[in-house]
């Protein structure tokens, strides 16, 4: 099975547009999942750049995906650093393999979080 990592990425809608163009035009890629929609800050967009409208964020991933170099992640990670705003974090099977690389040059936005708990219930 190999080693797996689960993936975020928030992008702008217009530029998740163009990457879900480049990933159906290969023959193979690992179907995302849109976890939601979500909006820039209205009030902090109009205050710092008035003749802006607020741009619309797509955040979306992968569960237990083989994240390795190849054509497929080469793609997605072309499309995410060509971006002047987005969210990228990578968590592998080790706790201590977070990868997270963002850049927001001119946006208010809620980024992806990270929430770290005991499963107390599990049975073992």
């Amino acid at each position: 099975m190999g080693y797996r990592s689960d993936v975020r990425i928030l992008l702008p809608e217009t530029e998740f547009n163009a990457l879900d163009e480049r990933l159906r035009a290969m023959e193979y890629f690992p179907d995302y999942d849109i976890k939601t929609f979500r909006d820039e800050d209205v009030n902090e967009v109009k205050r710092y750049s008035p003749g802006r409208e607020p741009k619309r964020f797509v955040y979306f991933g992968w569960d237990s995906i083989k994240w390795c170099g190849g054509e497929f992640v080469e793609t997605v990670c072309s499309a995410i650093y060509e971006s002047e705003n987005f969210h990228f974090m990578r968590i592998g099977e080790d706790y201590t393999d977070i990868d997270e690389r963002y850049g927001l040059e001119d946006a208010w936005i809620n980024c992806i979080t990270l929430n770290r708990y005991f499963d107390d219930e599990e049975d073992n």
